[in-house]
């Protein structure tokens, strides 16, 4: 008896404990069910460092014209983006393509009655998608070039190390690039690169200590310890970003001219007929 007791106890304790455990267990796999009809969302795709994709039908798209939109950068850097687009503009032009300048584009567009498109270009490469296809429609319209090319600075800086301390100084840009074709909105090439390159390496002496102006800066060193320019670096990244972007299309052979006409030769001339002999008649 005492056991039937102590079991009816147990079953009675054990139906209460799950009467309280349960609501928090179906609350725990309610988000799981959701989220397993729930439709993924897309991730957008990170480019590592030095890395690039092309569009696998590139050959077959025909492109040969460019038109490359302002550089952007979060600090709006002017000197920054003016020299990072002449490396662009100078790059794209002796890889062969023509070009449609950064500094034409917003007057073409604005004439062209692109600008709103040219916005939504801005926002397709922020996110990494396609142009819808009345943006492409106005942009080719306006610009009059088979593609796209935006770009952002993701890394600018110049860093001199001071001459008492271990080291060596360095320059280093990023950059991050999208072109966008005006026939279907697709992404052609999309990159992400970056640069550093270092000055002479710093190995203090003892002796140096004291080369410091009044500011507590070196003096002595700092010129021998300059890292390489801005520009340097530039060019030097280009050629490295271009080397993932396939040449332009050839240009269309010319039509072979069309064979000379033989020259109809010229009739024999007409021998002249002599005039009649006239004599003097006698008596």
């Amino acid at each position: 008896m005492k056991r039937a007791r102590r079991g009816m106890r147990a079953a009675v304790a054990f139906a209460a404990a799950l009467a309280c455990v349960a609501p928090v267990l179906l609350a725990a796999a309610a988000p799981a069910v959701l989220a397993a009809d729930e439709k993924p969302a897309a991730k957008k795709t990170k480019l590592k460092k030095n890395q690039a994709v092309v569009v696998p039908d590139w050959a077959a798209r025909g492109i040969k014209s460019i038109a490359v939109a302002p550089v952007r950068a979060l600090d709006g850097d002017e000197e920054a983006l003016r020299l990072t687009r002449r490396a662009i503009e100078n790059g794209l032009a002796d890889h062969g393509f023509r070009l449609l300048s950064a500094g034409m584009i917003l007057g073409a567009a604005e004439r062209g009655g692109a600008t709103a498109s040219l916005a939504l270009a801005e926002k397709a490469f922020e996110a990494n998608a396609s142009l819808d296809s009345a943006s492409t429609d106005t942009l080719r319209s306006a610009l009059r070039t088979d593609a796209l090319l935006m770009s952002s600075l993701t890394q600018w800086k110049r860093y001199v190390v001071d001459g008492f301390t271990r080291g060596a100084s360095f320059t280093q840009v990023g950059m991050e690039v999208s072109m966008i074709s005006l026939a279907d909105g697709a992404v052609l090439w999309r990159g992400s690169f970056l640069e550093k390159m270092d000055g002479p390496y710093n190995e203090p002496q003892r002796g140096d200590q004291d080369m410091r102006d009044p500011g507590m800066n070196s003096v002595g060193k700092k010129a021998a310890l300059e890292p390489p320019l801005f520009e340097e670096v530039l060019d030097k990244m280009m050629l490295r970003a271009l080397a993932t972007l396939p040449k332009p299309a050839p240009a269309a052979p010319a039509a072979p001219a069309a064979p000379a006409t033989p020259a109809t030769p010229a009739a024999p001339a007409t021998p002249a007929t002599p005039p009649p002999a006239t004599g003097t008649g006698g008596r």
